[in-house]
């Protein structure tokens, strides 16, 4: 989560994260942002950290590969 800004991280902490996980009403207050632009916005973090991870496992994966050989 650290390569995210730090708003993705507040934002996927808050709903995905925090048990139980707080209402987009919640997290817009504490924002400052509309309650109807959490949603695409909580998407756009999980779709950067989708692209981090899949970067992760891939540079993982490249450099186990190199150790075989």
């Amino acid at each position: 989560l650290l390569d995210l800004d730090e708003r993705c991280r507040r934002l996927i902490h808050s709903l995905d994260i925090e048990d139980p996980p707080a209402s987009y009403r919640e997290v817009a207050e504490v924002e400052g942002l509309a309650p109807s632009s959490i949603g695409p916005i909580r998407r756009r973090c999980l779709k950067r950290l989708g692209k981090i991870v899949q970067k992760l496992s891939h540079s993982r994966h490249r450099t186990h590969l190199q150790g075989e050989g």
